[in-house]
């Protein structure tokens, strides 16, 4: 999943000719995912998904915060109009 954020950001950063309203926005937001540490238990969730597993750490509450506000800001991004 990283990996994916990395490369969209990388292609928002490189397209000159992508001019959009939202471009700012979405560099933003997933700067805000991609500064979250390659580390982070987090990406080992969204990577394979979530499920109950006892040598597993918990979820930090600050870290899981940011993906969400991060994901919602992408969400509420208009790319297209009535889109």
């Amino acid at each position: 999943m990283r990996n994916v954020c990395d490369a969209i950001l990388r292609k928002l950063r490189d397209a000159a000719a992508f001019n959009h309203a939202s471009k700012d926005r979405l560099i933003a937001a997933y700067s805000r995912i991609l500064g979250i540490s390659e580390a982070n238990l987090v990406w080992t969730y969204l990577n394979k998904r979530t499920h109950e597993e006892a040598d597993r750490d918990d979820f930090d509450a600050e870290v899981v915060e940011t993906v969400v506000q991060s994901l919602e800001a992408l969400d509420a991004i208009e790319l297209r109009r009535g889109r």
